[in-house]
């Protein structure tokens, strides 16, 4: 008898639980997710939110580096093609094949790779020995830390008069014209500094020093004799 109770209980509380159910979707504050109407309202809402960002904020940019050549990018495109073609691969032949193809891309962009940063590091090193031999500091500076791999400048935000961060490169130049033409054309001040000529000179000789004060110096400094006097025995002995 106590059995049949408790599935008279459950039975209840599922009808009970069921019809809380129904009143929660049936409410127009509470979000159903078998409603049509809420899932299409949900996608226009993302989707009018992605072309807003994308309008404001636009796509990330992925920069490729310098030293890649044109050809290993469509290889890669390869690569990324074949491993789509695995995935919707549903025979288990068909899979294995797909397999072996995008094993051999994947070798085909290594080598690539690898071949476009030897070439890169060779073309670096070649720079490197001529700024040397043409005493290019500057050049040999950074040449070194591109070979190193720390070479870094990073970019700064360029901003208008309101504060705003300028993305279009000719937007960016247009900026930097506008700031130095503002900071550097300036017109000649009203009232200029009244700044007075030194009318005592100081008492010192800038004539060069005759032989007789050098060699007064020479002697006063032993140090300097004893080193005058290495060197001579130095030359001598040789």
């Amino acid at each position: 008898m106590e059995r049949s109770n408790n599935v008279g209980n459950r039975e209840e509380q599922s009808n009970s639980n069921g019809n809380e159910e129904i009143q929660l979707g049936s409410t127009g504050n509470q979000r159903n997710p078998l409603d049509l109407s809420w899932t299409e309202k949900a996608s226009y809402e993302r989707d009018a939110a992605i072309l807003r960002c994308q309008e404001v904020l636009d796509l990330k940019k992925y920069h490729q580096k310098e030293w890649i050549s044109i050809e290993t990018p469509d290889k890669i495109k390869d690569e990324n093609n074949k491993k789509i073609a695995i995935n919707n691969s549903r025979i288990r032949a068909e899979k294995f094949q797909a397999e072996a193809e995008y094993i051999e891309a994947n070798k085909q962009v290594k080598r690539s790779i690898r071949a476009d940063r030897k070439k890169y590091v060779e073309e670096l090193a070649t720079t490197a020995e001529k700024a040397a031999r043409e005493e290019n500091v500057e050049q040999l500076h950074d040449t070194t830390k591109k070979l190193a791999g720390k070479y870094s400048k990073p970019e700064r935000p360029v901003k208008d008069k309101e504060g705003k961060p300028t993305t279009e490169i000719q937007q960016q130049r247009n900026r930097w014209v506008e700031y130095f033409e503002e900071h550097l054309n300036r017109p000649a001040p009203t009232n200029p500094p009244d700044i007075e000529a030194a009318h005592i000179d100081l008492p010192i000789d800038v004539n060069p020093p005759t032989t007789e004060e050098i060699r007064m110096a020479l002697t006063r400094n032993p140090e300097g004799k004893r080193k005058r006097e290495g060197q001579k025995t130095h030359y001598v002995g040789q």
